[in-house]
């Protein structure tokens, strides 16, 4: 039996104490070397969780965005907002810290049903951004599973675009017999 999260504040209690304690975020599986909750992006709002993960000579910085309702698209530009101030933060220190790269990712994660939006497809289209379906249940407890970028609409129907398919393959014959090394730009035109 499912149970509603009583907040967003309970999910990230959640989330943190078990980082904290265990140095492993319940919603990724991924170890976090540090982490930050709450943590305001001037003039880009305030990030839920940030965590930060150090490899030799990489610091991957992944903000975590959680919702105690239903996923939606605008959630995602949230999230880009975020990741794009930590992105312009982290050039700004990039000359202190020489030889380290860095990189930004996102992961966006609340309760989710997959035919309630089309957020499902714009999942397949995004970079650097992981989304999480969470759940409490009396007989699982926490649980978050990967949204994958395979989504497809069970309902397609190819039969309507058969003739914008033949006349395309009519027009370029498949497969080329040859691809031109300039890729179609003939004199810097284009």
């Amino acid at each position: 039996m499912d149970v509603q999260f009583p907040s967003e504040q309970f999910i990230e209690d959640y989330v943190e104490s078990r980082i904290t304690n265990n140095a492993s975020c319940p919603v990724s599986g991924l170890d976090v070397d540090v982490h930050f909750r709450q943590l305001e992006i001037k003039g880009y709002g305030v990030a839920d969780l940030v965590k930060i993960e150090y490899s030799e000579n990489h610091i991957e910085v992944t903000i975590l965005e959680l919702k105690n309702r239903q996923l939606k698209e605008s959630d995602i530009s949230q999230l880009s907002r975020y990741m794009r101030g930590m992105e312009r933060l982290l050039t700004k220190y990039q000359r202190k810290l020489k030889g380290f790269s860095f990189g930004v990712c996102g992961e966006l994660a609340g309760p989710f049903d997959v035919q309630a939006t089309d957020f499902v497809f714009i999942i397949g289209r995004l970079e650097g951004v992981t989304i999480y379906r969470l759940e409490l249940s009396l007989d699982q407890g926490f649980k978050s599973t990967e949204i994958g970028s395979d989504w497809f609409n069970h309902g397609e129907d190819w039969k309507a675009t058969r003739a914008a398919a033949r006349e395309v393959f009519n027009l370029y014959p498949f497969p080329p017999k040859s691809i031109p090394e300039t890729g179609g730009l003939e004199n810097g035109e284009g």
